[in-house]
């Protein structure tokens, strides 16, 4: 058995069960260019997952965890059209930052079979990477699983090397199951006589996942993965927890769309399109579905994470346009849009920002519902809506926020500058929330006086 080891320091709980499943999922698009570049030959193959599990370790103890990762053996089997290669029994552990990787009480096991590569082109620069489900994890010492997961079909990801602008990019492509199971470890009941060994017996939660498509890809440069775009699309996505259908959960529609570049200045080209249609569930679980939310923004700038990469760039200015930013539920919304602009010769950025809310009493009841916010907090938020609406909370319906700077200028928040705002936060000026603002002065045009017309005395005749 070959075994190497990587570096950590201690993680949540949810990054202990992430970590494992990140791991051999960006290892997918190592082990089909490791697949590509050894011709299916076992020795090529299996000396390409070691030098892939050496840079997991290197990664694992950059990012400040430490990374076990074994396998039974590399073998190469089928024919001259079916040959394929399989990795079998892979097991990684993740573990806080120690010397080696120890399984202890903060340490998260992740197993499964094996790893099939099999090649769908003549050249071996498509490759198809599938995992086999069961997969399972085991947290700690604890000799049951605390996760596992199940679907109708292997997981296969399509693992393609392609080109661009004569650069080498690594494409995975996945169409998701139409089914997927997920059972998670919530406690343990002990069995037998008190005065006697008892056995533990693991209770579990089911989640049944399903939907009617799925699909998603992801492409990143071969040396900078930061560089790249992906794309996620699920459709008709409904999420039962077995036993408890009450607790169900529906989406219409779910899109992601990202991407990152570099154009011929060397900046960094950012798009992002998110997109959320009809998030519904039980009202007793969620009474203010249907939700709704888009977020899509461009970002244009420099983004080096090397000094040659920084002389390398020929323009300091940056760009954020926000398209669009939307929250809705059935009672209120919240929308936003922004487009901003900044230089090296200003360190602000010089724009305008919108921000729009609709039904603030709904916001404001469900905030207090939730206890997000406390009557406290309402009268700072009453002082801040006095100060940059002209309005107070409790008489505020649908309001619309301006923000704005022009170069040289000071940001401008509603009727009020940021330095203002800031010694509003920093000295937690409270307004009482039945305070009442005097009636503005209704205008009165000028009225236009005409002087009266004055009769000249007649001068006097002079005579001799």
């Amino acid at each position: 058995m070959n075994e190497l080891l990587p570096p950590p320091a201690k993680k949540s709980s949810i990054s202990k069960f992430i970590i494992p499943v990140v791991v051999i999922i960006a290892g997918v698009a190592a082990l089909g260019y490791f697949a590509s570049k050894a011709g299916l030959d076992r020795a090529i193959v299996q000396q390409e997952v070691d030098a892939w599990i050496e840079r997991s370790k290197a990664h694992a103890a950059k990012e400040g965890y430490n990374l076990a990762i074994t396998y039974e053996s590399v073998a190469i089997k089928g024919g001259l059209t079916d040959g394929h290669a399989l990795i079998s029994n892979i097991k990684v552990i993740s573990a806080p930052n120690k010397d080696g990787v120890n399984v202890d009480e903060n340490s998260v096991t992740f197993t499964t079979a094996e790893v099939k590569l099999e090649p769908k082109s003549a050249n071996l620069r498509d490759v198809a990477v599938i995992l086999p489900t069961p997969v399972h994890v085991f947290e700690g010492l604890n000799a049951h699983e605390s996760a596992s997961l199940m679907s109708d079909a292997p997981l296969e990801f399509d693992v393609e090397q392609i080109e661009k602008k004569e650069e080498v990019y690594n494409r995975i492509s996945h169409e998701l199951p139409s089914k997927i199971t997920l059972r998670f470890l919530v406690g343990q009941d002990a069995v037998g006589e008190e005065d006697m060994a008892q056995e533990l017996t693991p209770r579990y939660d089911t989640i049944e996942v399903s939907m009617e498509s799925g699909k998603g890809h992801v492409t990143t440069h071969h040396q900078r993965p930061e560089v790249g775009n992906s794309d996620i699309e699920i459709h008709n996505l409904k999420v039962v927890p077995i036993g408890h259908e009450e607790g169900t959960v529906t989406v219409d529609n779910f899109s992601s769309k990202w991407s990152n570049e570099l154009n011929d200045k060397n900046l960094n080209v950012i798009d992002a399109d998110i997109k959320l249609d009809n998030l519904r569930a039980d009202e007793r679980l969620m009474p203010y579905s249907p939700i709704n939310a888009a977020f899509s923004a461009h970002f244009e700038g420099a983004m080096p994470s090397t000094p040659e990469e920084f002389a390398k760039i020929q323009s300091q200015q940056t760009s954020f346009k926000l398209n669009e930013l939307s929250f809705s539920t059935k009672d209120a919304s919240i929308n936003a849009t922004a487009d901003f602009v900044a230089n090296q010769n200003d360190i602000l950025p010089v724009g305008m920002a919108n921000i729009s809310i609709t039904n603030v009493q709904a916001w404001r009841d469900a905030l207090k519902k939730n206890d997000a916010i406390t009557t406290a907090d309402e009268e700072i938020i009453n002082t801040l809506f006095i100060r940059i609406l002209g309005i107070t909370l409790p008489s505020a319906k649908d309001v619309t926020l301006d923000i704005q700077r022009a170069r040289e200028g000071s940001f401008q928040i509603g009727l009020i500058t940021f330095e203002e705002l800031l010694a509003i936060l920093l000295r937690q000026v409270k307004t009482p929330l039945d305070v009442e603002l005097p009636a503005l002065a209704v205008p009165v045009d000028p009225v236009e006086v005409i002087p009266e017309a004055t009769e000249e005395p007649t001068p006097a005749i002079k005579t001799e």
